[in-house]
């Protein structure tokens, strides 16, 4: 009773979705759909108000309290077909369910990060164990984990391969930014994207630029002594946001004016390095072809209405350029967008998790289905260092199987997932050593109880990535185990053993298949 839709972009999944709940509802059995972002959520709502009235509730964290109890109540008293929301939508209290339908399925959002830290994803599939309804997973970028499933018969598998109306896939171009550096433009656009951006506005036609980094500048750095600005509470270099002349540190919040001068050495050659979407949003306002731009990211998109306020305006057509993170690459719909610009799109490749490559190919496959969904062909050009590697070069041809059959490999010489479970433990104390005693401890004990089971494999006490957050040490280890059940036995143990072993004043967190490793 698992379903697995992998549909290229604009491939029509949500017309699927609409006829799949139309089914249940004529059995009197209701539905719950699962998109990934808030932003999502209002078109999606108005896909579903156009077929089934008001016999909706949605749910998410920007609803008030009083707000969420009114739908929460009109759910319980079956006054609702269907529950449209983010993660935390899979709990709506319903009795008889028939789909629950987990849109974009790949996305790390249904995995909450702050305790309980649940995955939506198994909360549904026991749900509808218990129910017997069917969990309709859909992407067009599958978790590898979900697609080895389905291609090994553990879960169905629908392809949809092409595009309503016969629409082309947009063609995609790769700029190298050596090439553009030799060539001596050090600007955050290539000369080829801009170009294409100038006959876009001039054709009355809308662009979407994609950077998966929000702020101004990455990092401020002196070109004298070398001295990067870091976080005092975190062992992060702090983002510059010129909008209010802040540096920030996005793991704590931490916040401090731009400084004239190097607080290490005081000379005046301070200067802010890296991209973020406010430069690149300055960049375009003050480019000669006058380009109005909407920037999309964490920091415009606050309070309730955020995301739908700026989606319905580009929509209206008030500005020519939509710039923004990965809420812009998502699932959205803009007939009268025909460019889209990927801004290093090599960004991921560099992180320290297994789940770098996969993420880049996502990225770079779902920014481009933003292109051509209308009546004209789309285009895409893509800007990256990196540009020869194969998640870069898959994502291009927007060929899912090539790059599967190149990840497996990787995954299951790494024993990475969907080859084993992993189980993330991190100990953190404002004291280093203290930390460190402890998750030494428990590693002791973890290997002494364990370490004859079948596929288990435990790493050294290490720092985690990022190693000071809010003033806290980070230590950790990370535990590989094939069974998911014994997995969830050694955390338990680990949780339970903990109280015993750990050094006052140090605290413990562990997650399993964690969305992020740092």
């Amino acid at each position: 009773n698992e379903v697995l839709i992998h549909g290229i972009t604009g491939s029509g999944k949500t017309e699927v979705y609409l006829e799949l709940i139309e089914a249940a509802i004529k059995l009197n059995r209701p539905s719950i759909v699962l998109v990934p972002e808030i932003s999502l959520t209002p078109q999606m709502i108005s896909r579903f108000i156009g077929r089934f009235g008001n016999r909706i509730a949605v749910q998410h964290s920007r609803l008030s309290q009083g707000e969420r109890y009114d739908q929460w109540r009109k759910i319980k008293a079956g006054e609702v077909d269907v529950v449209i929301g983010a993660r935390s939508a899979v709990f709506a209290p319903f009795t008889n369910i028939g789909f629950i339908i987990v849109d974009e399925e790949h996305e790390s959002s249904y995995k909450s990060e702050s305790t309980p830290k649940y995955d939506a994803r198994q909360i549904a599939r026991a749900r509808c164990n218990i129910n017997g309804a069917v969990l309709v997973l859909g992407s067009a970028t599958p978790s590898i984990e979900t697609y080895y499933r389905a291609i090994n018969g553990k879960i169905r598998l629908f392809n949809l391969k092409n595009r309503p109306n016969e629409l082309p896939l947009p063609k995609v171009d790769i700029i190298d930014l050596r090439e553009e550096l030799k060539a001596g433009n050090h600007n955050v656009l290539s000369r080829r994207l801009e170009e294409e951006l100038i006959k876009n506005k001039n054709n009355g036609e809308q662009s979407i630029i994609f950077l998966n980094r929000r702020g101004f500048a990455s990092f401020i750095l002196c070109r004298d002594c070398g001295f990067v600005i870091k976080c005092p509470n975190c062992s992060i270099s702090l983002t510059v946001h010129t909008y209010d002349k802040q540096i920030i540190c996005h793991y704590c919040g931490y916040s401090n004016s731009i400084p004239n001068k190097c607080p290490d050495c005081s000379s005046p050659h301070i200067k802010p390095f890296g991209t973020g979407t406010q430069k690149v949003e300055k960049e375009l306002e003050n480019h000669t072809e006058g380009f109005k731009t909407i920037r999309m990211d964490l920091d415009t998109t606050l309070g309730k209405k955020g995301h739908q306020k700026i989606l319905d305006a580009f929509r209206n057509k008030e500005a020519d350029i939509l710039i923004g993170t990965q809420m812009v690459a998502k699932g959205h719909d803009f007939p009268n967008v025909t460019l889209v610009g990927i801004l290093a799109a090599d960004s991921y490749l560099f992180n320290s998790d297994y789940r770098a490559s996969e993420r880049t190919f996502q990225l770079v496959t779902q920014a481009s289905g933003r292109a051509g969904r209308g009546e004209i062909p789309g285009r895409v050009i893509l800007q990256a260092y990196n540009i020869d590697d194969y998640a870069i070069q898959a994502g291009v041809k927007q060929d899912y199987e090539e790059f599967y059959n190149k990840e497996i490999i990787m995954r299951h010489r790494l024993i990475s997932p969907p080859f084993c479970h992993i189980g993330l433990i991190v100990v953190s104390s404002e004291n280093s050593n203290d930390a460190k005693e402890s998750i030494d401890r428990i590693r002791e004990r973890i290997l002494t109880r364990y370490s004859k089971e079948k596929g288990f494999l435990c790493s050294n006490s290490m720092q985690c990535p990022v190693f000071l957050i809010k003033n806290r040490y980070r230590w950790r280890i990370i535990v590989k185990m094939v069974s998911i059940n014994r997995l969830v036995d050694l955390m338990n143990y680990v949780s339970d053993e903990f109280r015993h072993v750990a050094v006052k004043g140090t605290g413990l967190s562990v997650d399993i298949d964690p969305a992020a490793m740092i």
